[in-house]
């Protein structure tokens, strides 16, 4: 086997093991609420595992302990938490490669 592969299976692993944990059912939000009527904002990050920047920015945010006057803000910072730990765009990414060598 050479190294490639190897590293392929060993994320194929990785991801199994997330599945099998429950891993994907655990997306944390968090709700800023001003307790004023007004508009509420869905701030989501983290769709693309690659691209982290969004996630850190939210986190962040979250973190300062902002205020906000009138609104409600609904934020989910990691959605691709398997993509985000494995710094893949999409969680297929590293297995397609393995699929293909398996039809050989």
């Amino acid at each position: 086997m050479n190294n490639s592969l190897i590293f392929y299976l060993l994320l194929l692993i990785c991801f199994i093991s997330c599945l099998m944990t429950n891993y994907t059912n655990q997306i944390k939000h968090f709700i800023i609420n001003s307790g004023n009527p007004g508009p509420t904002l869905l701030l989501i990050a983290g769709t693309h595992g690659n691209e982290p920047a969004g996630s850190v920015a939210l986190e962040n945010f979250i973190n300062s302990n902002s205020s906000i006057s009138k609104e409600k803000i609904i934020i989910i910072p990691r959605v691709n938490k398997i993509g985000l730990a494995m710094d893949v765009r999409w969680v297929l990414e590293f297995i397609l490669p393995i699929l293909r060598w398996l039809k050989k």
